[in-house]
């Protein structure tokens, strides 16, 4: 259901966060990360730092330091059966992400807290400078926030590789803001309870968090903070499709490394009215922060990409009979020999399968297979 417009006063409350010239977005960004670096700097080298480090969670944890935890929703000391389910659940945690996630699975597996605060509290996600694979975004803050915004940022770690294959620039586009990507937020939500999981799970975009979060996320559930999934969100939408495009564009034309690539900011002009406009259709349908399972627009758009593969799929496996017809009836001596290898090596593959599974339907794909071969 979609909700009720922004009044204007709400509106012009919100827009007070997009105030600031487009240096003034980068240095408020850099700043707000330069603070929070300085911040968990302090921490870890305090004589009495209460983080738990790699070491501690490895076993080294000296139990006189009294360390509280929130594991199975109480709040207990720290002790050996603790460290050991904190070693599990980040074992679950590694094994679940392989180097970068994709914004539908940052979406699909967040907490519906954070969706339901996404969809009713933030209502921008503006993109405001990008270099290299590196997209930066402003959005607003919650109404109870002691801040106007903060600053996501993100990374699309398949830039290149896409980039540099012979595809149209518009699929290239879709495929990198759909692929793996990293990011950041300087929100507390994200330092507290994500970063950790953005860390070891090899999808942060900012500096690394080595300490558990043993207090507000020890299970080491949920993946990102409302203004990701905003941000998530926004991914998919023409404003930030165009500067993605941009970013495609500006590393096919050339030859410097990413980091050497020239940064690109939008005007003062150009976020304040990306800001208008989001805000003046926050309540349209199409732009709620939802799941991709809930989202209608998601599901057309999937059901169609799955049709045109099934229908793609059939055209090719038609065309492979085609070719093995013509081949085991008019083929050349070493045509016909590749195609008896070929189907030889799926009759093995086969009967392999069937060992495992009992599939009675794969005997009758390994009998089709072995009539061709007879026929060789």
């Amino acid at each position: 259901m979609a909700l009720n417009p922004l009044t204007q006063a709400e509106q012009e409350a919100i827009l007070k966060a997009f105030g600031g010239g487009k240096t003034g977005f980068k240095q408020g960004a850099n700043r707000s990360f330069e603070t929070d670096r300085l911040s968990r700097e302090k921490a870890g080298n305090s004589p009495t730092s209460v983080i738990l480090s790699v070491e501690d969670v490895k076993g080294q944890y000296d139990a006189s330091r009294a360390l509280m935890t929130t594991l199975g929703g109480m709040t207990r000391k720290i002790d050996a059966p603790e460290l050991e389910a904190f070693r599990r659940n980040i074992e679950t945690v590694r094994k679940a992400y392989k180097s970068g996630i994709k914004a539908d699975q940052v979406l699909n597996l967040s907490l519906d807290d954070d969706l339901i605060r996404a969809r009713k509290e933030i209502h921008t996600g503006i993109p405001t400078r990008f270099q290299g694979n590196t997209l930066h975004f402003m959005t607003n803050a919650g109404p109870d926030s002691d801040v106007k915004q903060h600053y996501v940022t993100i990374k699309f770690l398949d830039l290149i590789a896409i980039a540099t294959t012979p595809i149209p620039l518009l699929t290239a586009t879709k495929q990198v803001a759909q692929g793996y990507l990293a990011f950041d937020c300087d929100c507390r939500r994200h330092r507290y309870w994500y970063r950790y999981i953005s860390t070891i799970g090899g999808f942060n975009a900012g500096r690394a968090e080595t300490g558990f979060p043993k207090i507000r996320n020890p299970h080491l559930s949920g993946v990102a903070c409302k203004h990701v999934l905003r941000v998530m969100t926004a991914l998919s939408q023409a404003l930030a499709i165009s500067k993605i495009k941009e970013m495609v564009k500006i590393v096919r034309q050339s030859v410097q490394p990413l980091e050497n690539l020239p940064e690109q900011q939008l005007s003062a002009k150009e976020v304040k009215d990306a800001a208008k406009q989001q805000l003046a259709r926050a309540h349209h349908e199409r732009n709620q922060v939802r799941r991709a399972i809930d989202d209608p627009v998601k599901q057309r758009r999937a059901k169609k990409e799955a049709e045109r593969l099934a229908k793609a799929t059939q055209a090719n496996i038609q065309r492979q009979r085609e070719e093995r017809k013509r081949i085991i009836t008019s083929g050349s001596p070493i045509e016909r020999l590749n195609l008896r290898l070929d189907l030889e090596n799926r009759v093995k593959n086969l009967q392999r399968e069937y060992s495992i599974s009992a599939n009675d339907s794969l005997l009758d794909a390994i009998e089709n297979l072995q009539n061709d071969i007879s026929r060789l």
